[in-house]
């Protein structure tokens, strides 16, 4: 903690000291009690008018406390910002030490050849460059790994259009007897 205010309420309780030694005495614990935790030694008097203060002054402190915090995490945030402005937009750095290089088209599009998969390399690469290289809210770490969860997503989408009626309903429209009806109709078509 850094600062705390001092209210005209608390210098009018501690101005009721009758001697200006026991006020200023009284002031000065007072900031030692907010900025080191220290508890006070205090007279009758002092003590009294302290702790009518304590309750207020021990929601300053967690309040300012809480603020520090906050400002810090900022400042945290700020810096890794800066820090992820600051490096190549083509080679990352992640917090385990790993270093991730921004793959090339040709890259992808080898890695998709030596797969065998129906991956758009340049649409992969597309993507990732228009979200900066992350997955989510993290920085990218394997885009091999990235170019193998699209494959899955994409065999995935090309089965679901191959197919369009599930294999029970074929098998039931295969099995099926026609109707009655169904074979009149029939036999009238032909007829015709």
């Amino acid at each position: 903690m850094k600062s705390f205010t001092i209210y005209e309420e608390y210098f009018d309780l501690i101005t009721i000291l009758p001697k200006e030694e026991e006020q200023k005495d009284l002031l000065y614990k007072i900031a030692e009690y907010m900025f080191y935790d220290k508890e006070p030694t205090l007279n009758k008097n002092q003590t009294k008018i302290f702790n009518n203060l304590k309750r207020p002054l021990n929601k300053s402190k967690t309040k300012s406390k809480a603020t520090s915090n906050q400002n810090q995490n900022e400042i945290k945030m700020e810096s890794k910002t800066n820090q992820n402005e600051n490096t190549s937009n083509d080679v990352n750095v992640n917090v385990n030490g790993n270093v991730f290089k921004k793959p090339t088209l040709e890259e992808v599009e080898e890695y998709c050849r030596e797969r065998n998969n129906n991956v758009d390399a340049e649409t992969f690469i597309n993507f990732y460059e228009s979200k900066g290289w992350f997955v989510g809210k993290n920085k990218m770490k394997d885009w091999k790994a990235c170019v193998r969860t699209w494959e899955k997503k994409s065999k995935h989408i090309i089965a679901k259009e191959e197919k369009t009626v599930p294999d029970w309903f074929e098998q039931q429209l295969e099995n099926q007897e026609p109707t009655k009806e169904e074979q009149r109709e029939m036999e009238e078509a032909l007829n015709i």
